[in-house]
């Protein structure tokens, strides 16, 4: 923002007028149909709030970096895929990011972070069964060492061949409180696959997921739960119960 001073004649006091633009808030889907369209429209600092009376939205959305995207909950707002891409893409937005709310399903994958140091919320990641890597979250590797944040999400019955839930390649990621549950990968990391990777894995639920196959073709599954695959990551407070994989 810009500053611009007044002072009366006599020089004693000065009057300061404060520029900065307010954030808005743009609504969808009374103001904008779509999400995109809103996001396309919106500034650094604006939120995007997204109603449950237009969901499910059928389409896949690119993220912008410091715009806040918020449904009304995972319970009533989904964002709906089309099978072939990522319902939700992240590429080089900041840490005042966020996606926070949503159902998100039905894509190739649920959602793609590339130099992205986002927050990604309270979302329900479900049934996202196409991606090479990373079913429900893929933080690919990128130019930098992103530093998202996944936080108290229920990530659920996705797949990949690698990471079925979560795969982090080459990144800092904090994985903190999540539900992470029956998902599967063809290879490694049926929970979450961590590939080249620091960052935290704290206080998450990690179960009944699966990793290998036997039929149509045999893969041999390494780390039902968590894969780590030349990765320095902590790893404390978690549950990880019932996985199982195919080894042999």
């Amino acid at each position: 923002g810009s500053e611009m001073c007044i002072r009366d004649r006599v020089g004693f006091f000065s009057i300061f007028i404060v520029t900065d633009a307010l954030a808005a808030t743009l609504e969808v889907p009374s103001q904008y149909k779509n999400i995109q369209d809103a996001i396309d429209a919106a500034n650094d600092g604006d939120v995007v709030q997204v109603s449950s009376s237009g969901s499910p939205y059928t389409e896949n959305i690119t993220l912008k970096s410091g715009v806040e995207v918020i449904g009304d909950g995972s319970g009533s707002t989904t964002i709906q895929g089309d099978e072939k891409n990522w319902v939700v893409t992240a590429d080089g937005v900041d840490e005042k990011t966020l996606i926070e709310g949503f159902t998100i399903t039905g894509g190739k994958g649920g959602i793609r972070c590339v130099n992205a140091d986002l927050t990604i919320a309270r979302n329900h990641i479900t049934g996202n069964k196409k991606a090479f890597m990373g079913g429900g979250i893929y933080i690919e590797k990128g130019t930098s060492l992103a530093t998202p944040s996944i936080q108290y999400n229920t990530i659920d019955k996705n797949t990949a061949d690698y990471g079925g839930g979560i795969c982090s390649d080459y990144a800092d990621p904090t994985i903190e409180g999540n539900d992470i549950f029956e998902n599967h990968a063809v290879n490694w990391g049926g929970g979450i696959f961590m590939q080249d990777s620091s960052g935290t894995i704290t206080e998450n639920s990690i179960s009944l997921n699966t990793a290998g196959e036997t039929s149509p073709v045999y893969y041999a599954g390494w780390g039902a739960g968590i894969f780590c695959d030349r990765s320095s990551t902590i790893i404390s407070g978690n549950v990880i119960d019932r996985n199982s994989a195919i080894t042999h």
